[in-house]
């Protein structure tokens, strides 16, 4: 098997049941697939989108009540990340782990000087010392950046806003903090986009991906309080990064059905715990260390048996498709992350890994 660095791929192959996306497993809103239908049917692929998005920035502003700051579209989560360190271009990264993301090949082209964080494992859960987190910081030169994805992914385990934005005010003469909050509306936290206080050292990331369970319509957005960093990330990102049936679909769903959006979110949030739960029990039953998460997916533990072997077995024999974890720096060929989807899927995943245990 070759390094998986993302989900969402395996080969060429059908009908597979994939657990190594991390999407809402209450698939796509109703009011959004109608404004992606409509869109198409206004003919909006024969159209350029609006190069400034006003109107989508407007939207995304309005939806969730940003009264300062400057919100930035982006093609997802991932080109908001790339466009920050792009336009900061920190002398060091520093990058809590184990944690999602291509900065290790985007630090090695750009020169900048890598370090890790590792959080601690301790029985069923990943802990975060903020103490010794802000201590590490200190010690890093001037203009560096943290990286802290929070929910973390793959761990699903979440900080406080208060550790985070107290860090951000330790550091503020010295450092940058991105917060990539991609998973925080399916987690029922609030997240930092209304801190009314939000440090300049601060950008944060969002993405309509997972919420929304959009993996295809690639978009997100940055949302900041610093003007002159604001310049720098929208001179980095190329015109017309967002296409036009993205730009269309989101700023009609966010605009029109704010309202059933919102609620769609609450009701997310409350059955992704309850399948979370429930599935966590069922993979536990079978003999798995399961990690405590706040997410729609989980990190589990399979001693005794590699990560590949349990990967292959899978898709060979179930057409499953689970996400090894052991290309995440600090977690070793035993891991595997899974996502939290409906309790059809979920029990028959776990009836096919006592179904694989039994065959080795």
């Amino acid at each position: 098997m070759n390094e998986v660095v993302h989900g969402g791929y395996y080969g060429g192959l059908t009908d597979v049941i994939d657990f190594s996306v991390n999407l809402n497993p209450l698939g796509t809103p109703g009011e959004l697939t109608n404004a992606i239908k409509t869109c198409f049917k206004e003919g909006v692929l024969q159209k350029y989108p609006d190069y400034r998005y006003t109107e989508l920035t407007s939207s995304i502003i309005s939806f969730y009540d940003l009264h300062q700051g400057d919100v930035i579209p982006t093609n997802g989560a991932s080109e908001g990340i790339n466009a920050v360190l792009f336009a900061i271009r920190p002398k060091e990264l520093l990058v809590i782990e184990p944690t999602y993301g291509n900065h290790v090949y985007l630090s090695k082209a750009l020169g900048i000087n890598l370090k890790h964080f590792l959080m601690s494992e301790e029985t069923s859960r990943f802990i975060l010392d903020i103490h010794d987190l802000i201590r590490s910081v200190k010690k890093l030169g001037k203009k560096s950046l943290i990286l802290w994805t929070n929910p973390n992914n793959p761990t699903g385990a979440s900080s406080s806003s208060d550790d985070i934005l107290s860090l951000a005010l330790e550091v503020q003469d010295k450092a940058y903090l991105l917060v990539d909050e991609a998973y925080v509306e399916l987690s029922g936290m609030t997240g930092l986009l209304n801190v009314d206080e939000l440090p300049n050292n601060v950008v944060v990331i969002r993405s309509f991906t997972k919420t929304f369970s959009l993996p295809g319509l690639r978009i997100g957005f940055i949302y900041l309080r610093n003007k002159e960093e604001a310049l720098k990330i929208k001179s980095i990102l190329p015109s017309w990064n967002i296409n036009s049936l993205a730009e269309c679909s989101i700023k009609r769903a966010l605009s029109y059905h704010e309202k059933e959006l919102h609620t769609f979110i609450r009701r997310s949030v409350k059955e992704i715990a309850r399948l979370r739960t429930e599935f966590a029990d069922l993979l536990k039953s079978v003999g798995l260390k399961v990690f405590n998460s706040v997410t729609n997916f989980l990190l589990i533990k399979h001693e005794g048996i590699p990560t590949e072997l349990l990967h292959n077995e899978l898709l060979k024999k179930c057409r499953i498709f689970i996400r090894p974890a052991s290309t995440f720096y600090g977690l070793n060929s035993y891991y595997s992350r899974v996502s939290v989807r409906n309790t059809a899927d979920n029990s028959l995943l776990v009836k096919c890994i006592e179904r694989c245990f039994k065959g080795l």
